[in-house]
């Protein structure tokens, strides 16, 4: 019975010490490994980053975008825009677009207040006050007049422009139907063998009736000539 009992103690002893030993090979609590979890602030770092690329890659496509349009910009041209007293009012810049047509930008004063009709004329004088010396539209395309009209418009035609109470105005339109001199473009040349006339009207193209919008007086005439 005692031999019994020394050997129970004996085993629960070599028990006990082996537990402990086990424990002893187990890493410090300091030596654990943890899981290292990214911080939101991190994401969105590598987010601003990106959205920062995106925004370069977008400046360098505008960039290049307006490097084109600036590589299409031809020859320039000024005149100037005379009033029915024979006074300049103001002055036009035509700029060629190639194939794109031509930009008009006009800047003028002296004007009623209001809408009025934008024109190119078939010839390039400028005799006040009436300028019936510029003759008809531009139209060498034969078409009607207006950009209501089934037949339409004629190569001369343009948007109206807005003038302000002090009586100026400052605005640029888009005439897709004609060139300058026509070089490497199909488009009808303004600077043909007679030239032609840029003409301010007293009143707004109403864009249908023939031959030239209801658009009444000649106020501003301009003589396009080389």
């Amino acid at each position: 019975m005692t031999f019994s009992k020394t050997l129970l103690s004996t085993a629960l002893i070599a028990a006990l010490a082996a537990c402990s030993g086990a424990d002893s090979d187990l890493p410090p609590a300091n030596d654990m490994q943890t899981e290292t979890v990214t911080p939101d602030s991190d994401m969105s770092m590598e987010d601003n980053t990106m959205s920062e690329d995106t925004m370069n890659d977008t400046a360098m496509d505008d960039n290049e975008m307006s490097d084109t349009m600036n590589a299409e910009r031809g020859e320039v041209m000024k005149k100037d825009i005379m009033g029915a007293d024979g006074e300049k009012i103001g002055a036009v810049t035509l700029t060629s677009l190639g194939m794109g047509g031509t930009e008009v930008k006009v800047d003028v004063s002296g004007l009623e207040q209001g809408t009025h009709a934008l024109h190119f004329h078939q010839t390039g004088k400028c005799e006040g006050p009436e300028f019936k010396s510029a003759g008809g539209h531009f139209n060498p395309t034969d078409k009607e007049h207006g950009f209501d009209s089934a037949n339409g418009p004629h190569a001369g035609d343009m948007e109206n422009i807005d003038i302000g109470v002090n009586g100026e105005g400052i605005f640029t339109v888009v005439n897709e139907r004609v060139s300058i001199r026509g070089d490497n473009s199909e488009l009808p040349a303004l600077l043909d063998a007679d030239g032609s006339a840029l003409m301010i009207h007293m009143k707004a193209d109403d864009y249908t009736s023939q031959p030239s919008g209801a658009a009444g007086a000649r106020v501003g005439c301009a003589v396009i000539k080389s």
